[in-house]
């Protein structure tokens, strides 16, 4: 039996599973080189182009996008699942646990809507096999539609919470404000003039700030900014190259009469401040939601976009020391297509068995290294780092996630005082933001806090944690608030062997990784997009290890 799971809006994907297992992921960003490209065209190709018209069920949120795309690559499949857009990403992140009960919070900005509102907060309570159930929907104001029509906020609350609850009768219902988590998360996002995508960068520099004296900002139905942001600027983004029609994604964004589209080191501080009080804000928030629940099961999945906010679940976790944590690697949209997939399997199958974890972060296409490229020993690879060479990782097949894990990454000694100057020249990105660590995983207690490792070991082997460091000479991987984003190596890793010969050189398996790509593009996937962007970019060498290959500039 096969089911195709799909995500058609922003970060597209596809992905194709057969009786549980997953046969092939796709981004559709990384295949088209556009970020955030949709629908998934290309990647729907790929897959029709392997496997031809041999699918069982088609699923994911159903709308005409998707019936089109369905009947022009799959047309012999009669079968269609719509599943909500909380519910898909519930659905993964309880799958992929490993917990046989748990509770799901998801904080994404735009979930399922109704009329003049717009999903951002939910609850689920999660049981095998297919039992994922809304205990709490929260709906803001639509924000962002009042730009394309005035009329939606002519709504009648009660009736949209009656309506609903007809729906779901045991779940709770909440319209409140304009501005709940993520919308209150975006108005740091729009302060910075950046894409409403981009919180990362609001969660960088917002390390760098202190208390800003504002009111509450959650809950309100207007974001308060002090008179240093002033000047009201409203502009279009358009999502999409084979989008059909106008899809601006319109914000109301204040910003500084005096500010230009950089931070720099002269000019970050209010900036920073404000994103400082929208980080605490909105992690407390999250917060105070996980205790209303909580009685539910010792076990909770985070996901939804904000779930990739690395500062607020290591403060979740430090709130909560008792309970256990599973922090959802692909928890923006790209991964609903899985989600949706998976939900599907269990409710046909009944299936009680949790799905197999490795294969959500590696799973795509894999593409032939030339032997005409030169050779090398891994000991000319870990001199080449140790001498401060910037080495890109090519390997097999790309990550799924957002986050490079080993093979798509850049490498980089983190010793080096310059490390984050030298990288981010590289990358050609912003200089406040920071780097994750690659480091052994029986190394990493003695210069991370990492806490009970055997617990909490996959949200440490994915990078969806941060933790303090403990070793000051880790310059380049150390934030201005002493903390890290993590990856654990195991024996299993293809890297393992280079972090051991790292250990043996300089005392500790560690390096600095980021991800393979430049500022504003997606991650590399094949051969050609690796040696576009190494040829584009200061970097050192292009290291192959599969086949113990690389390409230099030397």
């Amino acid at each position: 039996m096969r089911i195709l799971g799909i995500l058609s809006h922003h970060d597209s994907s596809v992905c194709l599973i057969e009786d549980g297992k997953l046969l092939r992921f796709y981004k559709e960003e990384r295949l088209a080189r556009v970020k955030r490209e949709f629908p998934p065209i290309k990647c729907l190709t790929e897959i029709y182009n392997e496997f031809g018209d041999t699918i069982d069920y088609f699923v994911g949120e159903f709308h005409d996008t998707c019936k089109t795309l369905q009947e022009r690559f799959f047309p012999s499949v009669k079968d269609w699942l719509d599943v909500d857009h909380h519910q898909q990403h519930a659905s993964l992140a309880f799958y992929d646990s490993g917990f046989k009960d748990a509770i799901a919070i998801i904080v994404d900005r735009n979930g399922e809507k109704a009329p003049g509102v717009c999903e951002s907060e939910s609850v689920y309570h999660c049981s095998y096999p297919n039992n994922i159930h809304p205990v709490y929907k929260c709906y803001n104001k639509d924000w962002y539609g009042r730009y394309f029509n005035s009329e939606v906020f002519k709504i009648d609350i009660n009736q949209i919470i009656s309506k609903q609850s007809q729906r779901y009768p045991e779940c709770h219902f909440a319209i409140e404000s304009y501005f709940n988590i993520c919308s209150v998360y975006e108005s740091a996002i729009a302060l910075i003039n950046e894409h409403p995508m981009e919180a990362g960068k609001v969660m960088g520099l917002a390390s760098y700030g202190k208390s800003f004296p504002t009111s509450r900002l959650i809950g309100s139905d207007s974001i308060p900014i002090d008179s240093n942001f002033h000047t009201r600027h409203i502009f279009d983004i358009k999502w999409g190259s084979n989008a059909t029609g106008n899809h601006p994604y319109t914000i109301n964004r204040e910003l500084d009469s005096k500010s230009t589209k950089t931070i720099t080191q002269d000019n970050y501080q209010l900036y920073a401040d404000y994103a400082h009080q929208v980080q605490c804000e909105t992690q407390q928030a999250l917060g105070d939601l996980i205790e209303r629940y909580a009685h539910l099961s010792d076990n909770i999945c985070i996901s939804g976009g904000y779930g990739l906010n690395v500062v607020a679940n290591q403060y979740l976790t430090e709130r909560f020391p008792w309970k256990s944590f599973y922090f959802e690697p692909l928890a923006d949209d790209s991964g609903n297509s899985l989600g949706s997939a998976l939900m599907l399997h269990h409710e046909i199958t009944g299936s009680m068995e949790p799905f197999d974890f490795k294969d959500t972060m590696c799973h795509g296409k894999e593409y032939p290294i030339p032997k005409e490229y030169k050779t090398c020993e891994l000991d000319f690879i870990v001199d080449s780092l140790c001498n401060d060479k910037s080495v890109a990782v090519f390997h097999k097949q790309a990550e799924a996630g957002p986050r490079a894990l080993g093979n798509r990454s850049i490498l980089f000694n983190p010793y080096n005082p310059d490390a984050k100057e030298i990288v981010n020249k590289i990358k050609k990105r912003e200089w406040y933001r920071p780097f994750a660590a690659m480091v052994l995983d029986y190394e990493a207690p003695y210069i991370f806090n990492i806490g009970n490792h055997e617990i909490n070991e996959r949200n440490y082997k994915y990078m969806t944690r941060s933790v303090t460091v403990r070793d000051p000479f880790l310059y380049g991987v150390t934030h201005v608030d002493q903390t890290c984003r993590i990856q654990t190596i195991d024996y299993k890793h293809h890297l393992y062997r280079l972090l051991r010969s790292i250990s043996s050189r300089i005392g500790y398996g560690v390096l600095l990784n980021t991800s393979f790509n430049l500022a504003g593009e997606p991650l590399v996937e094949t051969l050609a997009d690796a040696e576009k962007t190494f040829y584009n970019s200061d970097l050192d060498i292009l290291w192959f290890p599969e086949t113990n290959q690389f390409i230099s500039k030397d």
